[in-house]
């Protein structure tokens, strides 16, 4: 393990654990959840202000670039006090938490913390269930991670006056504090998201993709395929919070407001995220950005000042923008005109069931809507790319089946559709189903912390949810017939493929599997 002296004489290590081991039949072992929440750098920027050293570690990366690399004995080398655990999505429940547990129990005197959505959700859970968390922060963390590593470094038990951290107290019981800090948007200005010089291995990092195999021929096949700084897609923060309420998301308006007492939504100023582009390009290389921040469609005027402050940077940036709604005429025209002729405009037309779309999405529209904005985008030449979702309650698979043959509709009418993805709906925590199934119609298989840790432990797939017209089981099957790549043939003639890889490669430098989720040595592993 390679330190150098930005590794050394820490405050503060802040940690992101991928879901580190999922198993498929096309593409074998391999991570998912490679890319951190964005809200990390805001998080070292502010320990950094206060004149606190921090290191941000992303295990995926180090297992990438070293098997044997264990979080312990980087925290031991760093002499950090604190190390604070992002779990964000819920993917990453399981191994976030086994890293966790791992490094505690070989550097007990480390406090461990967790922050991020889904801990936010299951903070009380947590700090019943796993002794090794001394603390979570709830919601928006700058400021309180700041003062937690104060009182850390001070030694000071009492953490009550901390707003939005839950706690277990010198007695043992669990305490939490109220939330009582959201950044404003002065606060969101002022970080600095080009920051990756906060990362262990920033080049790696923002190169990893959604998918990272870890078979040797995969990997070989995946360097092939294409440049991997090309493939790099780097999202830019642009606000936080959503007033909207699709009933699938965690993230929609009424699970915000519960978990981090956000009730407006605010955005970084247009120039300021021109620039983190700007300095990204520059100083990291990276050539393409995605933008999924469009929290009021109806009102597009900060939407297009920020198309067109990046449409003022030299050379065009490359930018794939995620639109919650439809973009008017005006903002398609601009978007084309002012970026890079590759950039990508996304929509998510979810279904082709207006009913089930008015019902579940928070910006609706019908599909005459749709075709008459994906018509203007045809004539404009600008690559679109169209996400559906399968499983919404109310979902048959008569409709399902309309939805595939929407879909080739679709892709045989309009040349700019570049690509469409059909994603099989999760049970978010959080999410308006999530809190009141029985309104939705829907069965809950995840409930608990304990749930989300065992689904997100095992190797085969699920969504944790049954609907009245679908049953899990049959959600995903429809998937693999009528979405999945190669549908039913691929994975066995993919298995195939990957063992002649294997022989003809000799392995390819194949990632030892039995690495992955060993964090601290053998007497530490629980």
């Amino acid at each position: 393990m390679h330190l150098d002296a930005a590794d050394l004489n820490l405050d503060a290590v802040l940690v992101h654990v991928p879901r580190m081991l999922v198993r498929d039949p096309v593409l074998g072992s391999h991570a998912r959840i490679n890319f951190p929440a964005a809200g990390l750098l805001a998080l070292a920027g502010e320990l950094e202000r206060r004149a606190r050293r921090c290191r941000i570690v992303h295990l995926g990366a180090e297992k990438l670039l070293d098997p044997r690399f264990l979080l312990a004995d980087y925290v031991g080398a760093s002499g950090a006090s604190l190390a604070a655990f992002s779990l964000h999505w819920h993917p990453q429940t399981y191994d976030t938490l086994a890293a966790a547990r791992q490094l505690k129990a070989v550097r007990p005197r480390v406090r461990v913390v967790l922050g991020g959505y889904t801990a936010s959700h299951f903070a009380g859970e947590i700090l019943t269930e796993c002794p090794f968390v001394d603390a979570v922060v709830r919601g928006e963390g700058e400021r309180p991670l700041a003062a937690l590593a104060d009182a850390v470094r001070s030694g000071q038990p009492d953490l009550s006056e901390i707003p939005n951290v839950s706690w277990r107290d010198p007695g043992g019981a669990v305490r939490h504090n109220p939330i009582g800090y959201c950044a404003d948007a002065a606060e969101l200005d002022a970080a600095d998201f080009a920051a990756l010089r906060f990362y262990r291995h920033p080049e790696t990092v923002f190169r990893l993709q959604w998918i990272v195999p870890w078979e040797g021929p995969v990997r070989l096949l995946q360097r092939l395929g294409r440049d991997q700084r090309a493939a790099a897609v780097y999202g830019v923060p642009a606000g936080r919070g959503c007033p909207g309420s699709c009933t699938w998301c965690g993230g929609s308006g009424p699970g915000v407001r519960r978990l981090t007492g956000r009730t407006v939504t605010v955005r970084r100023g247009p120039e300021g995220v021109a620039e983190s582009v700007a300095r990204l390009r520059t100083d990291w290389g990276i050539a393409r950005f995605y933008f999924c921040f469009d929290p009021d469609p109806a009102c597009e005027n900060h939407t297009a000042a920020l198309v067109a402050a990046l449409g003022r940077l030299r050379p065009a940036v490359r930018a794939d923008f995620e639109f919650f709604g439809l973009p008017s005429p005006e903002l398609c025209r601009l978007f084309r005109r002012v970026l890079h002729h590759t950039s990508t405009v996304i929509l998510s037309p979810e279904t082709a069931d207006e009913a089930l779309r008015q019902t579940h999405r928070a910006y609706p529209f019908t599909n005459g809507e749709l075709e008459e904005r994906l018509d203007l985008l045809n004539q404009l030449r600008a690559p679109t790319t169209l996400y559906f979702a399968l499983g919404l309650p109310g979902e048959t698979a008569a409709g399902v089946l309309a939805t595939h043959d929407y879909i080739r509709r679709l892709r045989r009418r309009f040349a700019s559709i570049r690509s469409v993805h059909v994603f099989p709906v999760e049970m978010e925590p959080g999410a308006p189903w999530f809190e009141a199934p029985e309104r939705y119609g829907v069965r809950r298989r995840r409930r608990s912390l304990g749930d989300f840790i065992a689904a997100s432990a095992a190797a085969a797939p699920s969504l944790g949810y049954d609907t009245a017209t679908l049953t899990e089981a049959e959600i995903l099957r429809l998937h693999r017939r009528l979405f999945a790549p190669g549908g039913r043939w691929l994975p066995p003639v993919a298995v195939t493929l990957r063992a002649l890889l294997r022989l003809a490669t000799a392995g390819a430098g194949g990632m030892p599997v039995r690495w992955l989720r060993r964090h601290a040595p053998p007497t530490g592993s629980g």
